[in-house]
Order: structure tokens, then C-alpha cells, then sequence
């Protein structure tokens, strides 16, 4: 999503309605979240339509707990289009391929060629590691492996601007946004951009000491994001930003968020109606809280990468290419052939008032469904699965036939509605072998 809420625990909060310029709200995409992680669409959903944004109709952001649901696009038809090969045929890799999500556009300019202006305050932490990060980051391989497909090329930046004092430890969304616009239009932050969407992306380094309050009733790094990106427009210039909070002086803590937000913001950069990549199946978007290219992989355990040429912390992101080839969509990919499992889900649900491919269940009923395995190449062995309700809903209990397989096995998953879902709830299936993951989502309609 255009907001990137990066929750404290593994979830990130996408679409959630924070006033920003021109009414725009908080975007979806996740900064990373507070707890490292090691590591924003799949499960038989297609691209989805547009879903009200949390970031001013466009921003994202991580959050540290978890986050409020955003209404998406209808996903497209679940379920495999390839049959298993016979038993004594040679081994097919995928031995399935369910559809897959792709992160769409909604049409907005994306950042062609970005200038990243990193802000730092008195106070703050990590100064010099904060400017060798930015300058390394732009020019990284990762960089353009991340960011091509979508439109945007290759980065620049400027030292960091030591900027005023904030104006308290304890402001609100829309206190720093009036700061930000001072301080651009002022020239206090260097000769501002004056086209219509502006190229340069001011990223904000908050000291540990402040704490912004958000339209969702949630401060950063206290139940709310560590990070999130969103627009001010200054004079009759669109300008994109980004929050990196500090929570707990980590320095890989930091860079990960700074690194989930300035791509994110890169891919979708302003505020509706001039949002670009955030488009995914509503049970997707619901899931993971938002639906940007960072909100797709945050909530994986192996989403954390340290690639040689940066030297700090990253996290991994969405590819569409990767998605569609079937391989491991969230980048850099691991090491190891990429695995997942997915549920053939036998109906057409109502999710946030979107048709989505799914399961119906009546409340006191269950309901068993086939979960395909597949890999992309041979795996050192079976990989084990589980299944929990998305958001830390408690409405759905699970129970499998087997939790552990291989390429070409079908496992049962049973599904049983324990209470009523209002509005609908989604499900995930995660998939792991040793540090490696992946991850697939499921609804549900009672």
C-alpha cells in the first residue's frame, strides 16, 4: 500500500485512513518490523482492484502490531492448472501452478529517477552509518534488481541534511507534515523540486526520543509503525516522503525499515488518485495489511537479506517477474529451491465486500480442502506447513492431514468456522525448511 506501517510484531498495517496532504491517508507499504525478522499474492487470487489506502491515499508503513484490514480488488481464479506427473514419470518442477498475485498499478508516476534526501535531527543515532547506508543503498545490485520491473531507475543522493529541531517528542501526523512543507519551501532542506510529482524523496531519521501520533490512535514504536512513507504537497508540487523511527538503537532495525520504505515509495510514491504499485487480491491485501511490494514480504521469516555491496540490513521484496516464473517472489530469493503450498480453494467468497476465490463455511461446520505442494527445483527434503487465521483473528481452527511433504503431494487441510467472521476473515499457509519460507493466503465466508 501507498502508506508503510511496519508493525512491531510481524504485521504491517496497509490502507489505514491517516489524513495526510490533500486528504490523502498513510500508504500501505510496511517498513519492516520492529522484531528483526530473519528473513506487502498468491492462493488463487489475480490482481485485485484499488483499495482505499491507509497513507494519504497512498503511504505505507510497518507497523508493531497488528494492523487494520484495507479494503482490495477482487482476486482472480484459484487452484492449479497442472495435474501432478504419474508416479512413475520423471519429477515436474512446479508439479503445480496455482495463480499467482501480481502488485499492480494504479496508473500514478512512479519514481523514474529518485533523489533520496536523507534528514537527520539533533539527537539522532546513526548519523554516519545512516549516510554510508543511503549512498551505498542507491547504487547497490539490489537496487535496480528490485526496482526495474517497476518503472523506476537508477537512484542518487545527497549527504544527509542536519535538519531543526523537531518541533516536540510527542507530535502528531499532522504536525510533521506541516514541518516537512516549512522546512522544503523555506530551502532549509536544499533547492526543492518544482515539477508537478516531484523526484526528490526526503527520508526522515527520527531520533529514539520521538514518538509520532497517527490518525490510527497508534504512535510509532508504541502499538503503531516503525516506519511509513506518504506525500505533502508544497507549493503545487507533490512531494513523497518517508518516517524511519528508531525504536531500540539496532542499526540493522533501521536500515531494514529505511530500506521497505524508500522502495516502496519509489514503486508507489504519492497519494491517491495518483497511487501506482499497490494492487493485489483483496484476500492478500486483507492478510498482510496492505498490498505494496514490501508489505508482500515482510511477514516471511527469512524477509531480512545483508547483500555484500550494502553491508547493512535490507528486506527481501515482491517481484512479479519471479511470481510468475514460479520461482521465489520475495528478493533476493534464498539459496535453496523455492517451495510454498497452496489451497485449492473450491469457491467464489465475500471479502470486504469483494468476490474472492475462497471457502464458505457455516459457523459449527468444517470444511476439507486440498493444499498442493510444489517447489521449483528438487528440496533437501519434505518441508513442514502450518495454518493460522490472518490478524490474529481466532474464528477458524485448523487441522491437517499430514504437516510435512514434498513437490507433487496434496495434503488435506481441514477448516472449521469456530464463531462468525463478520465481513469475511483469510487464512495462511506458511511453508518452512530450515531458515527458508514462503507463505500463501486463503479467505473464508460463513
Amino acid at each position: 500500500m501507498r502508506s508503510l506501517f511496519r508493525m512491531m510484531s510481524t504485521m504491517a498495517i496497509v490502507g489505514v485512513g491517516l489524513g495526510g496532504a490533500g486528504g490523502a491517508a498513510l500508504m500501505a507499504c510496511g517498513s519492516s518490523p520492529q522484531n528483526p525478522l530473519t528473513t506487502t499474492t498468491s492462493g488463487g487470487g489475480g490482481a485485485g482492484g484499488a483499495a482505499p489506502q491507509s497513507t494519504s491515499s497512498g503511504s505505507g508503513a510497518t507497523t508493531a502490531s497488528t494492523g487494520t484490514t484495507v479494503t482490495a480488488g477482487a482476486g482472480g481464479a484459484g487452484g492449479a492448472d497442472a495435474a501432478p506427473p504419474p508416479d512413475d514419470a520423471a519429477p515436474v518442477y512446479p508439479a503445480f501452478q496455482p495463480k499467482v498475485q501480481q502488485v499492480l498499478s494504479n496508473g500514478g508516476p512512479v519514481l523514474a529517477a529518485p533523489q533520496i534526501v536523507p534528514i537527520v535531527f539533533p539527537a539522532s543515532s546513526f548519523e554516519t552509518e545512516t549516510a554510508d547506508f543511503v549512498s551505498k543503498a542507491v547504487t547497490s545490485t539490489e537496487w535496480m534488481a528490485q526496482l526495474a520491473e517497476y518503472g523506476v531507475g537508477a537512484g542518487t543522493s545527497v549527504d544527509p541534511i542536519a535538519a531543526a529541531a523537531l518541533p516536540g517528542k510527542n507530535i502528531t501526523k499532522a504536525d510533521l507534515e506541516a514541518f516537512i512543507v516549512q522546512q522544503i519551501g523555506s530551502g532549509a532542506w536544499g533547492t526543492p523540486d518544482t515539477t508537478e510529482f516531484g523526484s526528490q524523496y526526503y527520508v526522515l531519521f527520527l531520533p529514539k526520543v520521538v514518538s509520532i501520533a497517527l490518525p490510527i490512535g497508534k504512535n510509532t514504536c508504541n502499538g503503531g509503525p516503525v516506519g511509513y512513507h506518504n506525500e505533502v504537497v508544497v507549493g503545487a508540487t507533490h512531494v513523497p516522503y518517508a518516517v524511519v523511527a528508531n525504536c531500540n538503537d539496532v542499526i540493522d532495525q533501521v536500515t531494514r525499515t529505511a530500506w521497505h520504505e524508500i522502495v516502496e515509495g519509489c514503486a508507489d510514491p504519492f497519494a491517491a488518485p495518483n497511487r501506482a504499485y499497490f494492487k493485489v487480491g483483496a484476500a492478500w491485501s486483507h492478510a498482510f495489511v496492505g498490498g505494496e511490494i514490501g508489505d508482500m514480504c515482510e511477514h516471511r521469516t527469512d524477509a531480512k537479506s545483508t547483500p555484500t555491496d550494502i553491508g547493512y540490513a535490507i528486506q527481501t521484496m515482491w517481484s512479479n517477474a519471479a511470481a510468475l516464473a514460479y520461482h521465489d517472489p520475495c528478493i533476493p530469493a534464498a539459496s535453496m529451491p523455492y517451495f510454498a503450498a497452496a489451497p485449492v480453494l473450491p469457491d467464489m467468497v465475500t471479502l470486504l465486500q469483494a468476490s474472492v476465490p475462497g471457502v464458505k463455511i457455516p459457523v459449527g461446520s468444517s470444511q476439507t480442502i486440498e493444499v498442493q505442494l510444489f517447489s521449483d527445483g528438487p528440496t533437501p527434503g519434505p518441508w513442514d506447513v502450518s495454518a493460522k487465521e490472518s490478524l490474529g483473528g481466532t474464528t477458524l481452527a485448523f487441522q491437517w492431514d499430514k504437516t510435512s511433504g514434498q513437490n507433487g503431494e496434496v495434503l488435506h487441510l481441514t477448516i472449521t468456522a469456530m464463531a462468525e467472521a463478520m465481513g469475511g476473515t483469510t487464512f495462511e499457509i506458511a511453508s518452512s525448511l530450515g531458515a527458508a519460507s514462503s507463505q500463501w493466503v486463503g479467505a473464508v465466508e460463513n
